[in-house]
């Protein structure tokens, strides 16, 4: 785009040049240049924001290095994350049944709270199961239920409750952040 931007001034200025030596007037080729000008001022602004964005998005401050070590609990055990999140899991039901599956789930409650000086995001999404076999899956939506962890951002001391639900196999949940899903809590339900 800024490229476009720049071709289209080399153009607005040769315009402007052999427009004065044609008729002397330069009305409306200084006025392209103009228009030309802040269409490219605002396409390197509009970068400058969305590379801010990509960088809050891949390495900002919701990320837990990898150099973290993950943090393995049990049921109740809030982990104190780097990145200024307390997070709890506790009350294990068996046997939810929901959407199609009968009885074939279990579900537990999560708490977050933001104790980072910054606003964090959350959601179901970050959430996973471990099976026994050692597979990693996501979280299982049941529209039908009124408990479920929604999506938002909190500020700091802001706080979350909600039902997060998973297949029957699930040996352990994990917390995961960052675009790369690290793990960076878990807590053994079995």
């Amino acid at each position: 785009m800024a490229i476009l931007s720049i071709i289209g001034f080399i153009i607005g200025v040769v315009g402007l040049v052999m427009t004065k030596k044609v008729n002397g007037k330069t009305g409306y080729s200084v006025l392209s240049l103009v228009f030309n000008s802040i269409a490219f001022i605002l396409v390197i602004v509009t970068q400058f924001i969305y590379l801010d964005l990509l960088y809050d998005y891949y390495d900002g401050p919701q990320a837990i290095s990898a150099e973290t070590p993950v943090v393995e609990l049990s049921l109740g055990q809030t982990a104190h994350l780097q990145n200024g999140l307390d997070v709890t899991v506790d009350d294990l039901r068996h046997g939810i049944s929901g959407d199609s599956f009968d009885g074939q789930l279990i579900s537990v409650n999560v708490t977050i709270e933001n104790k980072s000086s910054d606003n964090r995001t959350f959601g179901s999404n970050d959430w996973e199961a471990i099976s026994k076999n050692g597979v990693i899956s996501n979280s299982v939506f049941i529209s039908q239920s009124n408990n479920r962890l929604d999506y938002g951002t909190f500020l700091t001391g802001g706080k979350v409750s909600g039902g997060m639900y998973f297949k029957n196999d699930t040996v352990q949940i994990a917390y995961v952040t960052g675009h790369d899903k690290r793990i960076a809590a878990t807590w053994d339900i079995e």
